[in-house]
């Protein structure tokens, strides 16, 4: 299949599996070809050629393309990205994961997407497409078929169209509308969402549940309202009638229900269709008690949230300042013992500064976190150079030493809090380090873009699980239940914080190769240097 042209008869489709024509000879070759060219759909075949810009060469495309696409089968097999330029951008990312699965799996490809008409119009295609091997060369083909689904396609969003006006009209009036079999039982076949807040029963109870009507009507009223509807369901009269029903919390409402017996063009009844109006005057002071109960809920749940903070703030501060504390009291002691040598004395006085140093961030945490949460934190902006800021940052960071760490940090200035971008960036690192084992790389890039700065703090650990991408920005959070890794769990959340209030936003997605990319992105209208503006990506 390397070197067949459009057209020409070793160019037709073979079947999957054996690769061999489907009829034989030249006559039979000319035949499956008038076949293939004459059904209402293109058909096409396409050479896996690691020469094209695509991967792969169109060889035949069925003369159906002129007249539903409005392009030539020639100018398929000359441009061989004119398949992905016509196809329409929104559908353009699903059809190469279709076609990525396909090849990796070698399971048919089916897609439906739309192309563009020379003409302009847009038409939509179902497209169906297996990959065969050539047992004579050993290469590989799609071999496929289009059908234009156009008025398929706009036929559905026609009956989607008029099925969402009538639900729309049916489901916006302030009543229930309901359709019954003329049965004996007057079997429910839909009921409107309007049930719920009337009766309390969802439009699954009723239908799961077929006496639901006869379970909820007031016993003393049940003989008459059924006498009628037994009228109604015989004769096809109007039914008319006025009766409590019990709520599903079991309070009594009072409604009117109106039904009519619907005919075919014939004559025949077909169903019952009706509606159930509320005309209870307690209705208003229902709905005022179930906000009341809605608002004490929501207050329940904020106070169980504050309670839940409260004690995760007991545990973090006991968690992490009892063991410096106490670690410090014991330096404290033995520094009172004599004959120390000053070696011993200097190691003894170091741990203390670092563990006082880690108490000292852990309450500045802290206080900014309870700041920013009343609202009384505002950056102090000032156009600095964050590429030079981060990376006098890393070289004097004592969190990251015995690490390998490459730094890549690019000129861009930015009105930022420099403190603040300090901070993130620090507990950034901190957090690198803590959730990474000993010998893991870890990378420091800033890089202007998008009229700011990025800056990424990236290593090749364990990375992040999807679920946790979110979560671990919020406070007190420390990744999976049960995590004991050392921290307040607060670090991120101010990263976070602390980029939102520059108006950026910080994230985390997975490093190419491995390991979590942790993200900042500080916007500024200052974001230039050397009369270029700062699009570049990391």
């Amino acid at each position: 299949m390397q070197d067949i042209e459009a057209g020409t008869p070793s160019a037709m489709p073979r079947v999957p599996g054996n690769g061999q024509p489907l009829l034989d000879g030249v006559a039979g070759q000319v035949d499956y070809r008038t076949l293939v060219e004459q059904i209402p759909a293109i058909t096409y075949t396409e050479v896996h050629d690691a020469a094209s810009a695509t991967g792969q060469r169109t060889t035949y495309v069925s003369p159906q393309a002129g007249k539903i696409l409005g392009h030539a089968p020639a100018e398929f097999i000359a441009d061989p990205e004119l398949w992905r330029r016509l196809r329409h951008p929104a559908d353009r990312a699903s059809v190469m994961a279709a076609e990525r699965t396909a090849e990796v799996t070698r399971q048919p490809f089916h897609a439906e997407y739309r192309m563009s008409h020379r003409d302009g119009r847009i038409l939509w295609f179902r497209d169906e497409a297996v990959i065969v091997e050539d047992p004579q060369t050993g290469g590989t083909f799609w071999q496929g078929v289009m059908f234009d689904v156009t008025a398929e396609k706009q036929a559905e969003e026609n009956a989607r169209t008029a099925e969402l006006r009538y639900r729309s009209l049916v489901e916006s009036l302030p009543a229930i509308v309901y359709i019954d079999e003329l049965d004996e039982r007057a079997t429910n076949v839909y009921t409107s969402p309007q049930t719920e807040p009337m009766l309390g029963y969802t439009v699954r109870d009723w239908n799961d549940d077929p006496d639901l009507w006869s379970k909820i009507v007031r016993p003393e009223d049940w003989d008459r309202v059924r006498d009628a509807e037994r009228v109604h369901v015989e004769s096809g009269q109007p039914y008319d009638q006025m009766y409590a029903m019990v709520h599903k919390d079991g309070h009594q409402i009072w409604v009117r229900d109106l039904a009519v017996v619907v005919h075919d063009d014939d004559g025949t009844p077909l169903y019952s269709q009706g509606f159930i109006f509320d005309i209870t005057p307690q209705k208003e002071a229902e709905a005022g008690l179930q906000d009341a109960l809605e608002r004490e809920r929501s207050q329940g749940e904020q106070l169980r949230a504050m309670d839940q903070l409260k004690n995760t703030l007991l545990h973090t501060l006991s968690h992490d300042l009892k063991g410096p504390i106490t670690a410090i009291l014991g330096a404290a002691t033995t520094l009172r013992r004599p004959g120390l040598s000053e070696a011993d004395t200097a190691e003894l006085l170091d741990g203390m500064s670092s563990r006082a140093r880690k108490m000292d961030r852990l309450l500045t945490d802290l206080l900014d976190l309870e700041r920013i949460g009343r609202g009384i934190v505002e950056p102090t902006r000032f156009p600095v150079d964050v590429g030079e800021l981060v990376s006098d940052l890393v070289h004097s960071c004592d969190a990251i030493e015995g690490r390998t760490v490459e730094l890549i940090a690019r000129p861009v200035v930015v009105p930022v809090d420099a403190p603040k971008v300090e901070r993130m960036i620090e507990n950034l690192l901190v957090n690198a380090v803590r959730h990474t084992p000993r010998g893991c790389h870890m990378w420091v890039r800033v890089a202007p873009s998008e009229g700011g700065a990025l800056i990424a703090v990236e290593d090749d650990g364990p990375g992040v699980p999807e679920e946790l991408k979110e979560v671990i920005f919020q406070a007190f959070r420390k990744g999976t239940p049960g995590d004991d890794t050392p921290g307040s769990g607060i670090g991120l959340s101010l990263v976070a914080r602390f980029a939102e209030l520059h108006g950026g936003r910080a994230w985390v997605e997975d490093r190419a190769g491995g390991g979590a990319s942790f993200r900042v992105f500080l916007p500024g209208r200052h974001a230039e240097r050397d009369g270029e503006r700062a699009t570049a990506s990391l």
